[in-house]
């Protein structure tokens, strides 16, 4: 999550119905070109698809020649305080292609799709193989392969992973990206453009504390996901001899046995059936439990409408107010942040219950 003032959490819902600050500057190399409040338009961050940060908006006929291929774009988003200064957030450095722009029936000028600074690396090919550095840390072999590219300096690349892994002799053939993605998994991080064209070099994120919770609307809107979902675990027990062979128990998620996970209505059921060599209920019906804790709703996922926050960053922890009161704690995976200053932020959000 981006740092903001202690103004920023209170201001949020009062801030959905009044003017909020969004605007897009156009850069040219090193040269700002202009500033537009855009038409209409998102900041997608995402967790878990190959492109990290893509940039879809609409800007009135005025910007048609300004807005040209190899330009980058600058959203920012904030709050409109009661004093009238605004604090506003980056959201990201945006490469725009040839093929990301169009112009539309009513002449406005339409980006669709532009991916963050990351794209030099994919577009960044070697031109001919390219051997390892054998014995040096992987995030070391990282930061030289993104150097690579000649689009960053030593001072814009940030290594925080702490992995020691080291490097075994490997050869690249063309796909920097690649390798570096194949690297990132040797050491358990992650490399990506942050909200200001940086490169971070970082340990995968896994499950933390919550960092904010998520201002609903009124009429807040949830798609809850249970398409791969085990909320349900039937045990039985494989031991031949009747006399000692407990009758099947079943286990599932209520709001006495996992109130954490627990969400009203939620259904179907999807039941995950296990067998051992029990001799009794109760090692069954732990066993069972066990294997819920593993399981139930670690496929989960939750699609909520929410008031725009653009401090939340995609892999942060959230929690999410229920109706009644409850609250269940969310990883983001997925942020869509509006360029309109009354739209919803749609988040995609995964449990963060259950065995890691």
């Amino acid at each position: 999550m981006q740092a903001v003032s202690d103004q920023w959490a209170p201001a949020l819902r009062a801030s959905h119905s009044l003017k909020g600050a969004v605007f897009v500057e156009f850069w040219s190399g090193r040269s700002k070109v202009g500033t537009a409040r855009p038409l209409d338009g998102q900041v997608t961050a995402d967790w878990v698809t190959g492109v990290r940060r893509s940039l879809d908006c609409l800007f009135d006929p005025t910007w048609e020649t300004t807005i040209k291929a190899n330009m980058i774009l600058r959203p920012f988003r904030g709050i409109f305080y009661g004093y009238g200064q605004p604090e506003v957030l980056p959201l990201g450095r945006f490469l725009v292609d040839t093929d990301d722009v169009g112009i539309q029936p009513d002449r406005t000028v339409g980006i669709s799709g532009a991916h963050d600074l990351w794209e030099y690396v994919v577009r960044s090919r070697f031109p001919q193989p390219q051997a390892s550095t054998p014995g040096i840390r992987v995030t070391e072999q990282i930061r030289r392969l993104v150097l690579g590219t000649g689009m960053w300096s030593p001072d814009e690349i940030m290594v925080t992973a702490t992995s020691s892994a080291t490097v075994p002799p490997l050869v690249w053939e063309e796909d920097r990206h690649q390798a570096i993605a194949d690297l990132c998994e040797m050491a358990a991080c992650e490399a990506f453009c942050d909200r200001l064209g940086r490169v971070v070099i970082r340990n995968r994120p896994g499950k933390g504390a919550a960092v904010a919770t998520l201002d609903l609307p009124i009429d807040m809107q949830a798609t809850v996901s249970t398409a791969d979902v085990c909320n349900q675990v039937v045990a039985s027990s494989t031991v031949t001899d009747p006399a000692f062979r407990p009758d099947p128990v079943t286990v599932r998620i209520t709001d006495r046995t996992r109130p954490d996970r627990y969400i009203a209505g939620v259904t179907p059921l999807v039941t995950k059936r296990i067998e051992g060599a029990w001799t009794s209920t109760g090692e069954m019906r732990s066993a069972a439990l066990t294997a819920l804790d593993k399981a139930a709703a670690a496929a989960r996922t939750v699609t909520v409408t929410a008031i725009p926050n653009a401090a939340l960053d995609e892999a942060d922890t959230v929690n999410l107010p229920w109706p009644g009161g409850a609250s269940e704690a969310l990883q983001l995976q997925q942020i869509r942040l509006p360029l309109d200053a009354a739209g919803d932020m749609q988040v995609t959000t995964v449990t963060t219950g259950g065995a890691e």
